[in-house]
């Protein structure tokens, strides 16, 4: 698969081949359902992608639209069975308490079930470690009240910086421990010449997808998921996981380079 998507990437960059003829090519490919998903997001990447890598300091809504949103749909978008990517509200990202994205799934006319949950911050926020601390915790919050609430082996959470996607899964494995464990830490490319660095993430993203279709489902012993569960802390609780000060020359163990 690999080998497949790095042949005809590499036939477009070295225009051999149009851009329109590296999308139709790319979405024709002979693969299995889950390398499908990466291959149609490889392809919307290609339509969406600057040719030249563009300044950093975008905000959210821009580097949700150019470059996050064309790279998640194509993976976690499934309409026939009623899946969808879905940005809460794109004008005040910024600005308010619920995630800024999940993925759902829908009953008929009415959304049913969430699946995962995320939050997301340009790169001019990378080094504000504590902002990205608390979106952290806030994803982690979602994605445990989702899993009691819903009764789910599992949930994911997702952390957008820049453009680094950061994938966990959360899960319930004894009364009270819950367990958020880092899958994949996927940087999407920000021109069409760093595009062949995402298919190295190939493997990375299978694991997510296979973990989603998995595990991101209704318990078949919901009864053990409601006698494990135990309820959210108070704010005021989990605020004492934070210092009163700010200081930005202070170390940080989650630190990373984002872009």
């Amino acid at each position: 698969t690999t080998t497949q998507f790095s042949s005809i990437l590499d036939q477009f960059l070295s225009k051999q081949i149009s851009k329109d003829e590296a999308e139709v090519t790319l979405k024709t490919l002979a693969l299995s359902t889950m390398e499908k998903k990466i291959d149609k997001a490889i392809a919307n990447l290609v339509s969406k992608l600057p040719l030249a890598a563009m300044e950093e300091n975008v905000n959210e809504m821009e580097l949700c639209s150019r470059f996050i949103d064309p790279f998640l749909a194509r993976l976690f978008d499934d309409l026939d069975n009623g899946i969808y990517l879905r940005w809460l509200d794109e004008t005040t990202l910024e600005a308010k308490e619920s995630p800024d994205l999940s993925v759902t799934k829908s009953c008929d006319v009415k959304w049913a079930t969430t699946l995962a949950y995320g939050e997301a911050k340009s790169s001019m926020h990378g080094d504000d470690h504590y902002a990205i601390c608390k979106d952290l915790i806030k994803v982690a919050i979602f994605c445990k009240d989702a899993l009691g609430n819903q009764l789910f082996e599992g949930i994911l959470g997702i952390q957008i910086i820049g453009r680094t996607v950061l994938i966990y899964r959360l899960t319930l494995p004894a009364p009270s421990i819950y367990t958020m464990i880092p899958l994949a830490a996927i940087k999407v490319p920000n021109s069409i010449n760093d595009l062949p660095e995402l298919v190295y993430k190939v493997p990375d993203i299978l694991k997510v997808l296979d973990i989603f279709d998995r595990v991101c489902v209704g318990s078949k012993n919901p009864e053990t998921i409601k006698r494990r569960s135990s309820p959210t802390l108070p704010t005021a609780k989990i605020q004492q996981l934070f210092s009163l000060s700010k200081n930005r020359k202070r170390p940080c163990h989650i630190q990373l380079h984002h872009n």
